[in-house]
């Protein structure tokens, strides 16, 4: 789960309101980092087909989250520069 640091919008009146930015906390990397730089965790015969599959999970929740009637969110740029990952004591989270 992310903390969100702050929200805002460039409109100066609620009647133009179109877009919203989020402030989060800085991730340690993203998926594309973790592809390029650290493949081995992917690519890995013992765990990383375990690890991949975290990282789809998390994925599909994230997504199914914004997909709720109730918000009506719709994310259009789901690629590797914008998953974000955050390094735990022994994990990584996407």
């Amino acid at each position: 789960t992310l903390t969100i640091s702050d929200a805002y919008t460039p409109q100066d009146d609620w009647t133009e309101f179109n877009d919203i930015y989020f402030v989060y906390p800085n991730m340690d990397t993203t998926l594309r980092i973790l592809n390029t730089h650290n493949r081995s965790l992917l690519t890995n015969k013992k765990n990383g087909a375990e690890f991949v599959g975290f990282l789809i999970y998390q994925l599909l929740l994230a997504v199914r989250f914004l997909h709720q009637d109730k918000l009506r969110l719709v994310h259009r740029d789901i690629r590797p520069d914008n998953i974000y990952i955050i390094r735990s004591e022994n994990d990584l989270t996407a």
